[in-house]
């Protein structure tokens, strides 16, 4: 049956972020605050945050890589998958965002997130022979040079820019660390 294939999630989220764009909620989202103990606190902003874009030309470019890679990780997984992906890593990179002073805005946190989550699940099916010890290091061989350029790419951009390289970076890092748990946790024991 290819019911289960179907990128529901994928399709929910581009409605939603592009019906969101088009009524410019940004200013209920957080009803009013963008900083502090509101913030922290407001759980409707750890999911709703995810939804947002600072204009038109940011949804496009968004959805330019969310699409193909939600849409690749729901077939390498499943809906249920992607959705809880993607809501886990929000969450913690707004959680962390927050307490650090700074308000995340946009979808591309869990863009970059489900990015990384389609790398390390494609790296666990191109290292189905190996031993669990050799897929860890791939992995880690993996994600560790792309966390990293992110990095750098962070440090040169510098404050100057709307984009949140913070989110971008601990999107990637966080989902990249999720999807590598479970494409370890999978892998029977050699």
């Amino acid at each position: 049956m290819a019911l289960p294939y179907v990128p529901v999630v994928a399709f929910a989220v581009v409605a939603v972020s592009g019906l969101f764009e088009y009524t410019d909620t940004r200013a209920i989202h957080l009803f009013g605050a963008t900083e502090g103990l509101w913030v922290v606190l407001n759980p409707f902003y750890y999911v709703t945050n995810m939804f947002l874009h600072l204009d038109w030309s940011h949804f496009r470019t968004n959805m330019l890589l969310w699409m193909p890679f939600a849409i690749l990780l729901t077939w390498m997984t499943s809906n249920r998958h992607v959705l809880g992906l993607v809501v886990g890593t929000n969450v913690l990179t707004s959680l962390v965002l927050a307490i650090g002073g700074m308000a995340v805005w946009g979808l591309s946190g869990a863009v970059f997130a489900v990015v990384a989550a389609t790398l390390v699940r494609a790296t666990g099916y191109a290292m189905r022979g190996v031993s669990r010890d050799t897929l860890i290091a791939t992995l880690v061989g993996v994600l560790f040079p792309t966390t990293f350029a992110l990095l750098a790419i962070m440090v040169l951009a510098g404050r100057q820019t709307h984009i949140s390289h913070v989110g971008h970076l601990l999107g990637f890092a966080f989902a990249g660390v999720i999807e590598s748990v479970f494409v370890v946790a999978s892998r029977q024991n050699r």
